[in-house]
Protein backbone atom coordinates (compact mmCIF):
# COMPACT_ATOMS: atom_id res chain seq x y z
CA UNK A 1 0.00 0.00 0.00
CA UNK A 2 1.50 3.30 -1.09
CA UNK A 3 1.07 6.37 1.09
CA UNK A 4 0.50 9.53 -0.91
CA UNK A 5 1.23 12.85 0.74
CA UNK A 6 -0.89 15.58 -0.83
CA UNK A 7 -1.27 18.32 1.79
CA UNK A 8 1.93 19.97 3.02
CA UNK A 9 2.19 22.94 5.37
CA UNK A 10 5.61 24.55 5.69
CA UNK A 11 6.16 27.01 8.51
CA UNK A 12 9.28 29.13 8.66
CA UNK A 13 10.46 31.68 11.17
CA UNK A 14 11.91 33.69 8.29
CA UNK A 15 9.40 36.16 6.91
CA UNK A 16 11.56 36.86 3.81
CA UNK A 17 11.78 33.12 3.05
CA UNK A 18 8.00 32.72 3.29
CA UNK A 19 7.48 35.78 1.08
CA UNK A 20 10.00 34.61 -1.53
CA UNK A 21 8.43 31.15 -1.70
CA UNK A 22 4.90 32.53 -2.01
CA UNK A 23 5.53 35.50 -4.29
CA UNK A 24 8.91 34.96 -5.90
CA UNK A 25 11.79 37.44 -5.97
CA UNK A 26 13.81 39.52 -8.40
CA UNK A 27 16.17 37.88 -10.90
CA UNK A 28 19.32 39.19 -9.21
CA UNK A 29 18.63 37.73 -5.76
CA UNK A 30 21.74 35.87 -4.51
CA UNK A 31 19.69 32.77 -3.59
CA UNK A 32 17.55 32.73 -6.74
CA UNK A 33 18.88 29.31 -7.82
CA UNK A 34 17.80 27.72 -4.53
CA UNK A 35 14.45 29.50 -4.50
CA UNK A 36 13.69 28.41 -8.07
CA UNK A 37 14.61 24.80 -7.19
CA UNK A 38 12.28 24.85 -4.19
CA UNK A 39 9.49 26.39 -6.27
CA UNK A 40 9.98 23.63 -8.89
CA UNK A 41 9.59 20.98 -6.17
CA UNK A 42 6.42 22.67 -4.96
CA UNK A 43 4.83 22.59 -8.43
CA UNK A 44 4.09 18.87 -8.17
CA UNK A 45 0.55 17.72 -7.49
CA UNK A 46 0.72 18.76 -3.85
CA UNK A 47 -1.36 21.25 -1.91
CA UNK A 48 1.34 23.37 -0.30
CA UNK A 49 0.83 26.15 2.21
CA UNK A 50 3.86 28.24 3.21
CA UNK A 51 3.47 30.54 6.18
CA UNK A 52 5.47 32.54 8.67
CA UNK A 53 5.46 31.59 12.35
CA UNK A 54 7.37 33.25 15.13
CA UNK A 55 10.14 30.94 16.27
CA UNK A 56 8.79 30.95 19.80
CA UNK A 57 5.41 29.71 18.49
CA UNK A 58 7.01 26.77 16.69
CA UNK A 59 8.16 24.56 19.57
CA UNK A 60 10.15 22.10 17.44
CA UNK A 61 12.03 24.82 15.54
CA UNK A 62 12.62 26.76 18.76
CA UNK A 63 14.04 23.67 20.47
CA UNK A 64 16.32 22.81 17.52
CA UNK A 65 17.58 26.40 17.31
CA UNK A 66 18.31 26.43 21.05
CA UNK A 67 20.22 23.16 20.80
CA UNK A 68 22.27 24.43 17.87
CA UNK A 69 23.27 27.56 19.80
CA UNK A 70 24.61 25.45 22.66
CA UNK A 71 26.30 22.77 20.55
CA UNK A 72 30.07 22.56 20.40
CA UNK A 73 31.49 23.30 16.99
CA UNK A 74 34.51 21.47 15.76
Amino acid sequence: MQSVLKDIWIETDSMPAATFMNQGTHSTHPYLVFLNYERTLLQHSWNVKISHAMREANCVADCLASISHHAHQG
